[in-house]
C-alpha cells in the first residue's frame, strides 16, 4: 500500500532519468485508455473502461511533474499549471507544442545539487 501511495505522492524529488521513464509509462497508460475509448466509438462501456486509465495517467503525471519540479526547487502549483495546459492542448495545437517543449525542458535541466527546500538530492536510479 505504501508503494501505491508513493506513486501518487506530490512530495519529494525525482531525477531526470526517472522523470523520462515515468513519462513514457504515463503516455502508455493514457494511450491504452484512449485506444479503448476510441476503438469502440466512444460508447458508454468503452468510456467506463477507458476513462479510469486516462484519469490514472493524469494523476500520475501531476505527481511526477511535481516531484521533478521540486528537484529544480520550483513550487508544486507549477505541476498543476502544467497539467491544465496539457488538458487545454487537446483543443489547441500551439498549447500542445508549449507542453511538449516544457516536458523536454523539464527532462533536460539538471536538478539542484544536494539539499534544497524539498529534500535531499534524489538517488541516481530510476524511481517509480
Amino acid at each position: 500500500m505504501e508503494q501505491f501511495h508513493s506513486m501518487f505522492s506530490l512530495s519529494g524529488r525525482m531525477n531526470r532519468r526517472s522523470f523520462f521513464i515515468n513519462m513514457f509509462i504515463v503516455f502508455a497508460i493514457g494511450f491504452v485508455g484512449g485506444f479503448i475509448m476510441g476503438f469502440s466509438g466512444y460508447s458508454m462501456l468503452s468510456i467506463l473502461i477507458g476513462a479510469p486509465f486516462i484519469l490514472i495517467a493524469m494523476v500520475r503525471e501531476i505527481a511526477i511533474a511535481a516531484r521533478r519540479i521540486h528537484d529544480l526547487n520550483g513550487p508544486t502549483f507549477l505541476a498543476f499549471i502544467y497539467i491544465v495546459l496539457g488538458i487545454l492542448a487537446v483543443w489547441s495545437r500551439e498549447i500542445g507544442w508549449l507542453v511538449l517543449a516544457s516536458k523536454i525542458i523539464i527532462c533536460l535541466i539538471p536538478g539542484n545539487k544536494g539539499l534544497n527546500s524539498y529534500g535531499d538530492k534524489p538517488e541516481n536510479r530510476i524511481i517509480f
